[in-house]
């Protein structure tokens, strides 16, 4: 999902108060009727809405609620999101001559202007600075089309993106038709072309002629981000949640720096917390599925069963199961979760049809059942009781429609950890 990125300046009054350190911040609270109205997500489901107030350091957030003051763990929390997603659509739009996306190690990607390369790094004018600074081995590509205008190099680079491998940089060309995808070595890149060894030699490119650069498979960097940022203009990137005021949040990027992000530039932050994980992040120890009138429909992750974005009652999901009529899938939970959360129900796009039943079972115990889930309903919020659970299952099963607009997705479904006791 890429788009023409307008480049914006970050950096508002409030940003002199970061010179005098973190509590000057948080006392610059600016004009009450100008803050922020947020919906804090937790972990179980429950949703607590409120004006932004900020954060000390980044392990609990403050809200305004009903005038009164609140403060939330962030461990406690799945989502915070500052704008909603229900009328966000879909687009891949456009890239200029000048711009690029940069792919980042965690799945991350932020659009900019390419400036320079070092031996190390590339520096791109990004929404995040003019001089945003990507050591190689946090980057995992850069694109410089879209696969809108190209389809087969975006296929090249889907596949490159999978299969990157140690001390190999994969070029992919620019062609409606007869794309290419060579592996090698980048020498060096400008903004207007680029050096590539392959086969021995070293040849130039212009950059017009090519699609993106897939770069060789770095070490993991130590540590996990505990927040993923998402911006209004799609701009995505993992972090840690440093601290924030009423008009401004400080995260230390993936990729590295610190930056200073206003918050009407957010749409939301997902948490990433030890008690959390996603089904669609948990590798599953069995999946079964089968059709009546079409052919068995593969499981989806993090996608509808059509390969969109999860939608469900006009909120879109970017976590989540995307399945028809019949999806099986077994979890080995190993008894260390408490509950099961998700949001489960026909997809919007197939809405007002489909026609399904779901069930969700603990170690062969019934813990949860819709014996006839329809597209006429809205979805259903559910929360399980998991606590020693070994074997989870989650069923899609036919419904009186057998397989046809069967659409169901499983939104945000995640498994949720204890509270560890001292």
């Amino acid at each position: 999902m890429l788009m023409r990125f307008r480049l914006r300046q970050l950096f508002g009054t409030i940003a002199v108060a970061l010179l005098a350190g973190p509590s000057a911040l948080l006392l610059a609270e600016g004009d009450p009727g100008q803050r922020v109205t947020v919906r804090a997500v937790h972990l179980d489901g429950r949703e607590t809405e409120g004006r932004w107030l900020g954060s000390n350091d980044g392990q609990s957030i403050k809200l305004s609620v009903s005038d009164v003051e609140r403060e939330i763990r962030v461990d406690d929390l799945a989502m915070i999101h500052f704008s909603d997603l229900s009328n966000v659509k879909e687009s891949e739009g456009a890239l200029n001559a000048e711009s690029a996306v940069f792919h980042l190690f965690d799945g991350g990607r932020i659009a900019g202007e390419l400036i320079e390369q070092s031996d190390e790094t590339i520096v791109a004018n990004t929404v995040l600075g003019t001089s945003t600074v990507f050591p190689f081995e946090r980057l995992a590509a850069v694109q410089f089309a879209t696969a809108t205008d190209f389809p087969r190099s975006g296929e090249f680079l889907l596949k490159a993106l999978g299969n990157r491998l140690p001390g190999h940089d994969v070029l992919i060309t620019r062609s409606a038709g007869d794309a290419k995808s060579v592996r090698g070595r980048l020498e060096k890149i400008t903004k207007e072309a680029g050096t590539f060894t392959f086969a021995d030699r070293e040849r130039s490119f212009k950059l017009e002629r090519v699609f993106a650069i897939v770069f060789a498979q770095a070490s993991p960097p130590n540590g996990a981000n505990r927040v993923t940022a998402t911006l209004n203009d799609e701009n995505i990137f993992g972090a840690t949640f440093l601290r924030a005021s009423p008009l401004n949040i400080s995260l230390a990027a993936s990729f590295g720096g610190e930056f200073d992000l206003q918050i009407d530039q957010l749409r939301h932050l997902r948490m990433a917390g030890s008690r959390l994980v996603y089904l669609s992040d948990l590798k599953p120890a069995h999946v079964e599925t089968r059709g009546i009138l079409h052919k068995p429909a593969e499981m989806k992750l993090d996608r509808s069963a059509a390969g969109a974005m999860i939608s469900l009652d006009g909120r879109q999901y970017e976590k989540g199961l995307g399945v028809k009529a019949y999806t099986e899938v077994v979890y080995d939970l190993e008894g260390e979760f408490a509950t099961f959360v998700a949001t489960v129900g026909m997809d919007d796009a197939v809405r007002p049809r489909g026609r399904a039943s779901v069930r969700v079972l603990g170690d062969g115990k019934m813990l949860f059942q819709i014996e006839n889930l329809t597209g006429e309903q809205r979805s259903q919020l559910i929360r399980i009781d998991v606590a020693g659970v070994q074997k989870l299952t989650v069923i899609t099963d036919f419904g009186d429609a057998v397989d046809l607009s069967d659409h169901v997705d499983w939104g945000d479904a995640r498994l949720i950890k204890p509270v560890k006791r001292n």
